[in-house]
């Protein structure tokens, strides 16, 4: 008897901790599709022969910008006006230079640099694309965009 009445407690603790376990999965996959609701992210595709698709965007604070290189060379992305000072999360290929700016990072082809924009305002960018001609000189392409947070 005492065997079948530890087996059935055993049973009730472990029905118990599966149904808390579920209710707490079920919690979190809701603030999970929470935060996608509010999270916002916006695509700027670079291209060494057209541009910049998507260079004048407006955009919400808290919004992420990603820029996608779809040239054949390097890309930089350098804010020329109002300089990127705080952002909300951990930016892709930019870091912080000694003046306290974001700044990019070279950025390969098929890669993407990406920044979350918290500060209001207007923010006037150049891509700068480095590409070889066929003698093998560097050639600079200039590209000239602004993102607008309001």
């Amino acid at each position: 008897m005492r065997n079948m009445y530890t087996l059935f407690t055993g049973a009730m603790v472990l029905f118990l901790a599966c149904c808390i376990t579920g209710n707490s999965a079920t919690a979190q996959e809701e603030n999970i599709q929470e935060e996608k609701k509010t999270a916002l992210t916006h695509l700027i595709r670079v291209n060494y022969k057209t541009g910049i698709h998507g260079s004048k965007t407006v955009i919400a604070p808290g919004t992420t910008v990603v820029w996608f290189n779809e040239s054949e060379s390097l890309i930089e992305v350098q804010f020329t006006s109002k300089q990127v000072t705080l952002v909300c999360s951990s930016p892709v290929n930019f870091v912080l230079d000694i003046d306290g700016t974001f700044v990019s990072n070279k950025i390969p082809m098929g890669a993407l640099a990406s920044i979350c924009f918290i500060e209001k305002g207007t923010f006037d960018y150049t891509v700068r694309n480095v590409s070889r001609n066929v003698s093998g000189k560097e050639k600079d392409t200039i590209f000239k965009g602004r993102v607008s947070v309001q």
